[in-house]
Parts: structure tokens; C-alpha cells; sequence
């Protein structure tokens, strides 16, 4: 967690732990990565589930091992309950801008094919 002083400084504690053999979500980039995508979209909506912001969703910060893991919440935070869901939406997005600029060069309809498994994941499908 953190805590502001002042407007210039803040006071942040960091928890570490290598995640063996993992690797970015994008670096699955292949048709034979569906299934990752569709675990990654399923990992992401247990989050939402439980109100928890993720406020840099991007393809570095979902990495692929034994299971899927989020990574570097030091500006998530927990979303009031009786809150609505345009948070979760506007998370959504982010994570698929994060999508079309990190594999820009991939061919567009594998992009689709693999943001569509997550979005199938996220969706329980």
C-alpha cells in the first residue's frame, strides 16, 4: 500500500516474488494461445468480482504460468460495492488499447480471435 505527504512525496511498500517460468500475456500471440487468453479473461473477472481496480490493466501486467497471475497493483485500489460497473468497462478498454498497440503487427484477425477468447473468458463462456 501507500500513503500521499504533503503533495510531493509519498510512502509505498512493494511485495516481491518471482513467478517462475512466466511470461506476458503478450508473448501468447499464436492461435494455439486461445486457451490462455480464455484463462486470462476468466482471471480478470474473478478481480472485477471482487471490486478490485486493476489501474494499469495492460498485456505486461497479466502474465501466463502454471496459472494466470495480475501484476503491479500499486495504484489499484478496492471499488466501493454499491458502485456500478462503468469502472469495470472502462478497465476492459484500457486492456484492449493495451491489446491493439502491444500486437499491432500481429495479423488482425488472429488479434481479434485472441482478444475475443479473453473477452469469452471475462464473460464466462
Amino acid at each position: 500500500g501507500y500513503s500521499r505527504r504533503g503533495q510531493l512525496f509519498y510512502h509505498a511498500a512493494i511485495i516481491v516474488r518471482r513467478i517462475s517460468g512466466a511470461s506476458p500475456l503478450s508473448e501468447f500471440a499464436s492461435p494455439s494461445c486461445v486457451s490462455s487468453w480464455h484463462a486470462a479473461g476468466a482471471c480478470v473477472r474473478r478481480f472485477h468480482d471482487a471490486g478490485v481496480f486493476h489501474a494499469d490493466l495492460n498485456c505486461m501486467n497479466i502474465l501466463v504460468a502454471d496459472q494466470i497471475y495480475l501484476i503491479d497493483f500499486d495504484r489499484g485500489r478496492l471499488m466501493p460495492s454499491g458502485r456500478g460497473g462503468d469502472w469495470k468497462a472502462a478497465n476492459i478498454s484500457r486492456l484492449e488499447r493495451s491489446v491493439n498497440k502491444t500486437l499491432a503487427d500481429l495479423d488482425a484477425p488472429l488479434r481479434q480471435q485472441l482478444w475475443q477468447a479473453f473477452l469469452d473468458g471475462y464473460g464466462g463462456n
